[in-house]
Protein backbone atom coordinates (compact mmCIF):
# COMPACT_ATOMS: atom_id res chain seq x y z
CA UNK A 1 0.00 0.00 0.00
CA UNK A 2 1.01 3.84 -0.73
CA UNK A 3 0.44 6.48 1.61
CA UNK A 4 1.03 9.78 -0.29
CA UNK A 5 2.30 12.72 1.77
CA UNK A 6 1.47 16.34 1.44
CA UNK A 7 1.92 18.18 4.69
CA UNK A 8 4.29 18.38 7.58
CA UNK A 9 4.11 19.63 11.12
CA UNK A 10 7.56 20.99 12.29
CA UNK A 11 7.52 23.15 14.90
CA UNK A 12 9.90 25.58 13.31
CA UNK A 13 9.87 25.10 9.74
CA UNK A 14 13.43 27.18 9.09
CA UNK A 15 15.07 25.85 11.68
CA UNK A 16 17.01 22.74 10.37
CA UNK A 17 17.89 21.02 13.59
CA UNK A 18 14.12 20.35 14.56
CA UNK A 19 12.61 17.45 13.83
CA UNK A 20 9.42 16.59 11.45
CA UNK A 21 6.77 15.84 14.13
CA UNK A 22 4.16 14.70 11.75
CA UNK A 23 3.03 13.65 8.53
CA UNK A 24 -0.16 14.12 6.75
CA UNK A 25 -2.03 14.18 3.68
CA UNK A 26 -4.59 16.82 2.61
CA UNK A 27 -7.76 16.66 0.30
CA UNK A 28 -9.57 19.90 -0.92
CA UNK A 29 -8.22 21.46 2.33
CA UNK A 30 -9.46 18.71 4.32
CA UNK A 31 -7.09 16.78 6.71
CA UNK A 32 -7.11 13.01 5.77
CA UNK A 33 -4.64 11.29 7.50
CA UNK A 34 -2.20 12.47 10.38
CA UNK A 35 0.65 10.55 11.88
CA UNK A 36 3.25 11.16 14.27
CA UNK A 37 6.87 10.98 12.87
CA UNK A 38 6.91 7.76 15.14
CA UNK A 39 3.75 6.44 14.11
CA UNK A 40 4.79 6.85 10.21
CA UNK A 41 8.50 5.29 11.29
CA UNK A 42 6.52 2.32 12.75
CA UNK A 43 4.16 2.11 9.80
CA UNK A 44 7.25 2.21 7.22
CA UNK A 45 9.54 -0.22 9.11
CA UNK A 46 6.68 -2.69 9.33
CA UNK A 47 6.03 -2.63 5.82
CA UNK A 48 2.40 -1.74 6.36
CA UNK A 49 2.54 1.58 3.91
CA UNK A 50 5.08 3.11 1.81
CA UNK A 51 5.17 6.68 2.40
CA UNK A 52 5.77 8.87 -0.32
CA UNK A 53 5.65 13.02 -2.02
CA UNK A 54 4.62 13.55 -5.32
CA UNK A 55 7.02 16.08 -7.45
CA UNK A 56 6.69 17.33 -11.01
CA UNK A 57 4.26 14.63 -11.50
CA UNK A 58 6.74 11.75 -10.25
CA UNK A 59 6.72 9.56 -6.63
CA UNK A 60 9.55 10.53 -4.74
CA UNK A 61 9.61 7.53 -2.38
CA UNK A 62 10.13 8.46 1.42
CA UNK A 63 12.52 6.05 3.47
CA UNK A 64 13.16 5.90 7.17
CA UNK A 65 16.81 6.77 7.75
CA UNK A 66 17.60 4.42 11.07
CA UNK A 67 18.48 5.88 14.74
CA UNK A 68 22.42 6.76 14.29
CA UNK A 69 24.64 7.69 17.76
CA UNK A 70 24.38 11.54 17.43
CA UNK A 71 20.42 11.59 15.91
CA UNK A 72 17.04 10.22 16.32
CA UNK A 73 15.33 8.04 13.25
CA UNK A 74 13.94 10.25 11.03
CA UNK A 75 12.20 10.19 7.38
CA UNK A 76 13.79 11.27 3.96
CA UNK A 77 12.92 11.02 0.58
CA UNK A 78 15.26 8.74 -1.74
CA UNK A 79 17.59 11.25 -3.58
CA UNK A 80 16.23 12.63 -6.89
CA UNK A 81 17.24 15.31 -9.53
CA UNK A 82 15.35 18.15 -7.76
CA UNK A 83 17.79 19.45 -5.84
CA UNK A 84 15.12 20.64 -3.31
CA UNK A 85 14.29 18.64 0.06
CA UNK A 86 11.36 16.97 -0.97
CA UNK A 87 9.57 16.34 2.65
CA UNK A 88 10.56 19.69 4.11
CA UNK A 89 9.53 21.46 0.86
CA UNK A 90 6.03 20.70 2.16
CA UNK A 91 4.24 22.76 3.39
CA UNK A 92 2.48 22.96 7.26
CA UNK A 93 -0.15 20.72 8.48
CA UNK A 94 -2.84 22.85 10.21
CA UNK A 95 -3.52 21.91 13.80
CA UNK A 96 -7.13 20.78 13.14
CA UNK A 97 -9.66 20.31 9.81
CA UNK A 98 -11.52 23.10 9.71
CA UNK A 99 -14.56 21.44 7.57
CA UNK A 100 -14.69 19.67 10.31
CA UNK A 101 -15.05 22.08 13.00
CA UNK A 102 -17.63 23.53 10.92
CA UNK A 103 -19.74 20.84 10.95
CA UNK A 104 -19.08 19.92 14.80
CA UNK A 105 -17.08 17.26 14.27
CA UNK A 106 -14.08 18.46 16.16
CA UNK A 107 -10.09 18.56 15.55
CA UNK A 108 -8.70 15.54 13.47
CA UNK A 109 -5.40 13.79 15.62
CA UNK A 110 -2.82 11.19 14.56
CA UNK A 111 -4.31 8.39 12.48
CA UNK A 112 -7.51 10.66 12.29
CA UNK A 113 -8.41 10.24 15.72
CA UNK A 114 -10.25 12.59 17.24
CA UNK A 115 -9.93 15.32 20.13
CA UNK A 116 -6.29 16.09 19.31
CA UNK A 117 -5.02 19.68 18.50
CA UNK A 118 -7.07 22.80 19.17
CA UNK A 119 -10.44 23.67 17.28
CA UNK A 120 -10.70 27.24 18.04
CA UNK A 121 -14.25 27.42 16.45
CA UNK A 122 -15.51 24.12 17.79
CA UNK A 123 -14.55 25.58 21.46
CA UNK A 124 -16.33 28.88 21.04
CA UNK A 125 -19.69 27.16 19.76
CA UNK A 126 -19.08 24.57 23.01
CA UNK A 127 -18.74 27.74 25.46
CA UNK A 128 -22.00 29.58 23.79
CA UNK A 129 -23.68 26.77 24.33
CA UNK A 130 -22.89 26.43 28.36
Amino acid sequence: MYTRITHITKPHPHDPRKRIQEVGRMVGGIVEERYTLDEAIVKSERGDTTFYVERGGRMVIVVVVPKGLLHDAYLRTEPDDTGVDNLLSLPQLPQFNALAGLLGAGPVGPSGAPGYGSNALAGLIYMGMK
